[in-house]
C-alpha cells in the first residue's frame, strides 16, 4: 500500500516533472528484511532532518542512498557495480541479482512496469495505489475486477 506521501512522490515524478519515466517493480524480499529496510529508511530520514547533508550527484544521491540503507539494514556490504552511479540502470542490476518477482526477460519486464500513463489516468483517485499496480508483472490481481 502506498500512503499519501508515496502517492505524492510517484505522482510528482510521473505526472508533473517533464521527461521523468517511472517504473514500478515487485521486489522479492523476506518480510523481516523488508521491515529492517523500512526502519532504516525512517532512521535515515530522521537523521537527515536533525542534520541535513548536501546532495552530491555522484557520491551522495538517491541511488547511493538506497544502497547504503540496504547495507545498514542487512548488516553487510553490497557488491560494487558501476550501475549504482549510472542514472536509470539500477533496475537492470537488481534484475540480474534476482530481486524482482516473475520470470519475464528484463526488456519485457521494464516495458510492462512503466507506469506514467497509469499514474496520469489515476490522478488523485482514492484508489491510486491500486490503479498504478493494476496489471503490472508480479502484482496481486485487483479485488474489484480490474481498474486498468
Amino acid at each position: 500500500y502506498v500512503n499519501t506521501y508515496g502517492r505524492d512522490l510517484v505522482r510528482l515524478r510521473s505526472n508533473y516533472r517533464a521527461g521523468e519515466e517511472v517504473y514500478l517493480y515487485r521486489v522479492q524480499m523476506p518480510p523481516a528484511r523488508a521491515r529492517a529496510l523500512f526502519l532504516e529508511y525512517l532512521r535515515r530520514a530522521n537523521e537527515l532532518k536533525a542534520r541535513p547533508e548536501w546532495y552530491n550527484a555522484l557520491t551522495s544521491n538517491c541511488t547511493t542512498g538506497i544502497r547504503l540503507n540496504a547495507e545498514q539494514a542487512r548488516g553487510s556490504r553490497s557488491r560494487w557495480d558501476w550501475r549504482i552511479l549510472a542514472n536509470g540502470r539500477v533496475d537492470e542490476m537488481l534484475f540480474e541479482a534476482g530481486a524482482f518477482v516473475g520470470s519475464l526477460p528484463f526488456a519485457e519486464l521494464k516495458k510492462s512496469s512503466h507506469i506514467n500513463s497509469l499514474a496520469r489516468a489515476a490522478g488523485s483517485a482514492p484508489d491510486y495505489p491500486q490503479r498504478i499496480r493494476s496489471g503490472l508483472p508480479g502484482m496481486p490481481a485487483p479485488r474489484n475486477g480490474g481498474i486498468r
